[in-house]
């Protein structure tokens, strides 16, 4: 039996003080104290008012897949430069269905120094998994799909090392500079405008295209998703709702889907404190900057809902935003999401086909 299964159930029983019934005893399963197989909560973690260390979000995540193994699946996706592990995590309540519903892909924390991006990230999955019952209903018909640490090594850094570290923490042949931007360093228009072939600079793409092994690990786990709708990466800072293209002024034929969809989670966003955020591609909004990951999604995956958040900043340089703000925009971000997964679910099933029955000739009654 799943070890997970086990104590999944063994959580069950403390949780709701059930008690197992006398005729069952002969069987040859005993825990002499069913109080230490309980899966307890990272004691370290805090997801309102503080950051979390690397270790901690590990602990998190795989606290999360082992205390609901019905509706979490943990996969190690990759592996970092420094062989961290780069972990997703889907959410669903019927693996069986996966194909039939529109998939959604969250990342979070390409970029080091971004430490909202991750922490939004957890408040994300704390919503789906910890609040289940609350959003069952969006689980029910989109499967979800979280990497929550993308860059695990040079997040890791901030902490222990540069507190403004953007990129990964990659040796470069020839060079004393370490470090590529990993939102750079995707296969499409790789190169362009708004990146640098210096490897000092902080938007240094690489040597080549996926040189890296984290950018590589999302592209291999984002190709094999079933019915891939809408992709969603976590950056900071600026309150900036963006879309494709992030290579060139030109905007995507479907601009105005792109575009209105934005908006619906725009104002679902607003509504919650009134914090104001700009939507429109980076030629309209941030700057350009070519071979990003939301580029690559659309273009190469067909993924059409492509969208980078910019998280609101504050503190030095804009990515030390305060701590103690961090569940405000836990809360604003999730309604942004919400309104995004519900359109992603009407679309889905309104343009499913309906089931053919052959030719039958007699007429369904209406009661």
């Amino acid at each position: 039996m799943n070890p997970a299964i086990v104590l999944f159930v063994c959580n069950l029983v403390i949780t709701n003080s059930l008690t197992f019934n006398k005729r069952y005893q002969h069987y040859p399963i005993k825990f002499d104290d069913i109080q230490d197989v309980k899966i307890k909560r990272p004691a370290k973690l805090n997801l309102d008012t503080s950051y979390n260390t690397l270790e901690t979000i590990n602990e998190y995540v795989d606290y999360l897949a082992r205390s609901r193994p019905d509706i979490v699946t943990k996969e190690v996706i990759g592996y970092s430069y420094q062989k961290s592990p780069i972990t997703a995590l889907h959410i669903h309540n019927d693996e069986r269905a996966t194909v039939e519903k529109p998939s959604i892909l969250i990342d979070a924390g390409i970029h080091a120094r971004e430490w909202i991006s991750p922490a939004v990230g957890l408040c994300i999955l704390s919503q789906l998994v910890e609040n289940y019952e609350d959003n069952k209903y969006l689980i029910d018909k989109v499967n979800w799909y979280i990497v929550p640490m993308l860059n695990p090594d040079g997040y890791n850094y901030t902490w222990h090392g540069d507190r403004f570290w953007r990129k990964n923490r990659q040796k470069i042949p020839n060079s004393h500079c370490l470090g590529i931007d990993l939102n750079r360093n995707f296969g499409y228009k790789y190169g362009g405008i708004g990146t640098s072939k210096l490897p000092c600079e902080e938007i240094f793409g690489g040597n080549g295209p996926f040189s890296e092994y984290e950018s590589r690990a999302l592209r291999d786990y984002a190709a094999k998703l079933p019915n891939l709708r809408l992709y969603l990466t976590m950056h900071s800072y600026g309150n900036f709702l963006i879309f494709p293209w992030g290579w060139t002024y030109e905007r995507p034929a479907d601009y105005d889907d792109l575009y209105r969809v934005a908006d619906r989670a725009r104002n679902a966003m607003e509504k919650v404190w009134g914090h104001r955020y700009t939507i429109g591609t980076p030629g309209d909004t941030t700057g350009l900057g070519a071979g990003g990951s939301d580029d690559y999604m659309k273009a190469v995956l067909g993924v059409k809902y492509s969208y980078t958040f910019e998280l609101p900043g504050g503190g030095e340089e804009g990515f030390d935003f305060p701590p103690g703000k961090i569940q405000d925009v836990c809360v604003e971000t999730w309604e942004g999401i919400k309104a995004f997964a519900k359109f992603i679910k009407e679309e889905n099933y309104r343009k499913r086909p309906r089931p053919k029955f052959g030719n039958r000739r007699h007429k369904s009654r209406r009661i």
